[in-house]
């Protein structure tokens, strides 16, 4: 797991916009419920990654590093440093944070909730 909680933070959110997209826009409550539902994971796993940081090294840690389009060398590569451990958890932290302070929001949820989201 360890090496993949980056891109579960990354995907999780991907696929509940997809979701969104799918929900039919008059649904509002749904839509609400469904984009703060999807940004749960992430700030469960942000706080994981964060526990388990190892603050005495200064590498890049919980490191993916994938061949994608190898004729163009190009990679899939993320990880997380001593500065980007703190905005990782601190983008997990306002996420569900801004989807609540939305909840008011009467027009275009739909359009809304999917930008939260992403």
């Amino acid at each position: 797991m360890e090496t993949s909680v980056l891109s579960l933070m990354i995907f999780i959110p991907i696929v509940g916009m997809a979701a969104i997209l799918c929900i039919p826009s008059q649904a509002d409550d749904l839509i609400k419920k469904v984009a703060f539902g999807v940004t749960l994971p992430p700030l469960v796993l942000g706080i994981w990654l964060f526990q388990h940081f190892n603050r005495a090294t200064p590498d890049l840690q919980f490191v993916v590093k994938i061949p994608w389009i190898a004729s163009y060398n190009i990679e899939y590569f993320v990880g997380v440093d001593g500065i980007s451990i703190s905005m990782v958890l601190l983008t997990a932290f306002l996420c569900p944070i801004c989807i609540l302070a939305s909840w008011g929001i009467e027009r275009a949820v739909k359009g809304y909730g999917k930008a939260a989201t992403a």
